[in-house]
């Protein structure tokens, strides 16, 4: 695979480019971008650059943007044994850093955690660094959701970012930089990644066999994520984003706990097809995963409401086939009604990270979202328990 081959993400490749044909490339970078838009895959492609024995220079093509300030580039070769390392994951050099480490740690045994914790990047990370590299060439350390390390464990990281061993390059992958410490973002190169285009992304939903309209409803829920989209997809969540608009278009006071245990169940059925899929994850993060995404496809129906009301054209973001519920909820809820719930469900999702009981979190956004709407106005107010 050549570096090229990381679509949509040409500024961020050619400030790498830049630097290491000036020879002045920094150990420690900061990916920081949107969920699934390529900051892994450019990291591991850009690893294989630097761990390649048999680099080549290859032409910048005429049709992608930057190729006069470049001209050629330096890019992996993509068959000799350090390549074909990278490519099947067991180059020993190249060490890739998540929080399901913890269960290897010495004090880990079954632990779980939504956070990365101090002692993964103790005995993963700043150990390591230390150990000359196994085949002469260099160390490598990416850190996936570097944002959610603990307090802790980035402190702990500092001196590693600040004298790193000769040779040795770290890659903080971020959704979020501004939850890193100041002082790690100050002793990092940032790159930022920005979101893919709706058309490509629809193009690669339906090369992968998505239908259509469903292709159109992802790219557009994804919000240029091409990684998000594609899982979305192959987990086969289309008819459950229907069913969840039809809950809200339908939804009164008789049916707030089905629709709250509706909203719970799917995210468990979420969290059971992910694991299936990614069995190395951790349940409680992969279960967290799945309410959250409840909570942001409910947010995108409100959206989709908002922009019915703000236009007098048709429904886009593919639910074009749900057009009778759309408009049954712009009715019900208003613009005003609809940018409520929207907040309603981003506070819901800090609830989750603050363990709060799900069941109650789904049962109140319901409870909250008929009180936005027009239904209440002569009939008074439910009460929500959070």
């Amino acid at each position: 695979m050549s570096l090229l081959e990381v679509v949509g993400q040409d500024s961020a490749i050619r400030l790498l480019l830049r630097a290491y044909q000036s020879q002045r490339m920094p150990h420690s970078y900061i990916f920081h971008g949107p969920e699934g838009v390529g900051k892994g895959l450019l990291a591991r492609q850009w690893s294989k650059l630097l761990l390649c024995s048999q680099t080549q220079r290859r032409d910048w093509p005429a049709d992608r943007p930057g190729g006069r300030d470049l001209g050629q580039y330096e890019d992996a070769c993509g068959i000799c044994p350090d390549c074909h390392l990278v490519a099947a994951g067991n180059h020993p050099d190249l060490h890739i850093i998540t929080k399901e480490l913890v269960k290897h740690t010495s004090q880990g045994r079954d632990r779980q955690t939504i956070e990365l914790p101090i002692d993964v990047i103790r005995e993963f990370v700043i150990e390591q660094a230390g150990v000359y590299p196994s085949r002469n060439r260099a160390r490598i350390f990416i850190i996936e959701e570097a944002d959610s390390m603990t307090r802790g464990a980035q402190n702990s990281l500092l001196k590693t970012l600040e004298e790193p061993p000769v040779n040795t390059f770290l890659f903080l992958l971020s959704e979020k930089i501004d939850r890193l410490l100041p002082t790690i973002r100050s002793r990092c190169q940032p790159v930022r990644f920005g979101s893919l285009p709706g058309e490509f992304l629809i193009q690669r939903l339906q090369e992968a066999g998505c239908p259509a309209a469903q292709a159109a409803y992802w790219s557009d829920f994804s919000e240029g994520s091409l990684g998000v989209a594609l899982e979305l997809a192959g987990l086969s969540l289309y008819e459950n984003k229907c069913e969840l608009v039809r809950h809200l278009a339908e939804l009164e006071y008789d049916s707030v706990l089905e629709t709250a245990g509706w909203l719970a169940e799917q995210a468990k059925e979420y969290a059971e097809k992910h694991l299936k899929a990614n069995p190395d994850l951790s349940q409680s993060a992969t279960v967290r995963r799945g309410q959250k995404f409840y909570l942001q496809m409910m947010a995108h129906a409100f959206h989709l409401v908002i922009r019915r009301l703000a236009e007098s054209s048709g429904i886009d973001g593919g639910a074009a086939d749900q057009a009778a519920e759309i408009d049954r909820m712009a009715r019900m809820f208003g613009l005003r009604g609809a940018s409520q719930a929207i907040r309603g469900t981003e506070r819901a999702a800090r609830l989750l990270n603050q363990n709060v009981n799900v069941s109650l979190i789904f049962e109140s956004l319901m409870l909250q979202c008929l009180n936005y709407s027009k239904k209440t106005k002569n009939a008074g107010t439910a009460k929500s328990r959070y």
